[in-house]
């Protein structure tokens, strides 16, 4: 399923909400002003690509409030790529991986070529035991609180391969000053 320069304003709740779905790809799609977040992809999805297009202002209301959010319920998704989309003035988190409600992980995760700014929370936040993820050549900034946030989730600690990010500018909120990136110790 693929879906190209498709514009989704003022949802109710989530935006575009991928399902325990597979092989979707949609590009160069603007997402906007939903109450809840931007994009959500739960539940064992696989193959998943949002390429190019703009996601921002969402999470007005009650519920996930991020740009992208991934995990929250159900299995782990894998196989994402998330590249060159234009992320900012989201609520929450630009991008998040979460821990399932089923302490499930995500696999395979790409991160790169975003420009991910304005955020209320972190540019990017990760939690939890996740396997194969990699975050590069983003650009992250003005973000209230980290630019980059690795977090110990339920499960363990996420494997992440980071580089060639531009990350300046985060943590101006939120009791911190200048933490473009985290990565707290993790115990084994």
């Amino acid at each position: 399923l693929t879906f190209y320069n498709l514009s989704v304003f003022y949802g109710t709740a989530g935006a575009v909400n991928i399902n325990a779905t597979t092989h979707v790809t949609i590009s160069n799609c603007e997402v906007a002003y939903a109450e809840s977040g931007g994009f959500t992809i739960a539940n064992g999805s696989d193959s998943i690509n949002i390429l190019g297009g703009s996601i921002h202002h969402n999470g007005n209301g009650a519920g996930d409030l991020d740009g992208i959010g991934i995990g929250g319920i159900g299995n782990g998704s894998s196989n994402i790529t998330i590249n060159g989309v234009n992320i900012h003035d989201n609520v929450n988190h630009g991008i998040e991986l979460a821990t399932t409600n089923t302490n499930a992980v995500m696999s395979n995760v790409t991160i790169s070529n975003n420009v991910i700014t304005n955020s209320t929370a972190n540019g990017i936040k990760i939690g939890g035991a996740h396997t194969g993820i990699s975050v590069l050549y983003n650009v992250i900034y003005n973000n209230t609180e980290q630019g980059l946030n690795l977090v110990e989730g339920g499960t363990g600690s996420p494997a992440v391969t980071a580089y060639s990010n531009t990350i300046s500018g985060n943590g101006t909120g939120g009791g911190s000053t200048n933490a473009n990136v985290v990565v707290p110790s993790f115990s084994t």
